[in-house]
């Protein structure tokens, strides 16, 4: 486990890991999520032969701070946090690996800090944001504010135990605040991602439709589909993923 570093964004701690040596590649989980699953699921132990892994906790997740306003999470003060981390690890330009909520920053990232983009690697995540999904995101906030681990499960397609574990390790309000916060973002057209860019999503995401208009849209895109994958096993199933993004990275 790589010593864990921390650093201030206004008042907010974001803590972070690097580790690794060669081209620097930031790891941004999804929502719900930490740092840790990345590593949890090998995605650290395997990119560290070959490149400099940047790992963080997003505001309101993992060994960061959470708080309560969604005021604290604009898609520009979440984006403000990766570029601080890179500055903070010594970095010009990354490949940015984001997957779910991560992959929204990707874009958000990419709209803000184009000149420290190398390539995007987006899994499970569109730069659209239609009402429906507002609406999703408005419905999760609802059932973490009150603490409905039930209800948000089967918002989410996922099973209560599993949910339950990943909120109770978290902080719920801090959860809520997150959606709402990023609800500001109108989110990005695809056409402009000029850099090299992997979207891929598992063919039983509700997600996928989104990826696959942003693949068809972005000029220097390629698109990969996990058969038989949801939108939380496309993120657990590394070994299926890790070879598609280091063969895309090969060619970069």
């Amino acid at each position: 486990m790589p010593e864990a570093h921390q650093l201030l964004n206004d008042t907010v701690r974001i803590s972070y890991t690097v580790e690794g040596q060669g081209d620097p590649i930031l790891l941004h989980h999804g929502f719900t999520s930490s740092a840790a699953a990345w590593r949890e699921f090998g995605y650290n132990d395997d990119l560290v032969r070959g490149y400099t892994v940047i790992n963080l906790d997003a505001r309101g997740h993992g060994q960061s701070d959470k708080p309560h306003d969604p005021g604290a999470y604009t898609m520009d003060l979440c984006c403000e946090d990766v570029r601080l981390v890179c500055e903070a690890a010594g970095v010009e330009r990354i490949h940015f690996w984001g997957y779910s909520m991560g992959g929204r920053t990707a874009y958000g990232f990419w709209q803000r800090y184009p000149e420290m983009v190398r390539s995007l690697i987006v899994g499970g995540a569109s730069p659209f944001v239609s009402p429906d999904q507002a609406e999703s995101y408005r419905r999760w906030a609802a059932a973490l504010s009150r603490g409905d681990v039930a209800e948000f499960a089967a918002l989410i397609g996922a099973r209560e135990k599993y949910v339950r574990q990943v909120v109770e390790a978290n902080d719920a309000q801090a959860l809520a605040a997150s959606q709402l916060g990023l609800l500001g973002w109108p989110g990005l057209d695809p056409a402009t991602i000029t850099v090299p860019a992997l979207f891929y999503g598992g063919s039983e995401d509700p997600l996928l439709p989104g990826v696959e208009r942003a693949a068809t849209a972005a000029p220097n895109a390629r698109l990969e589909i996990l058969e038989g994958l949801n939108h939380l096993s496309a993120f657990g199933q590394s070994d299926r993923v890790l070879p598609i993004v280091r063969e895309f990275l090969a060619g970069v």
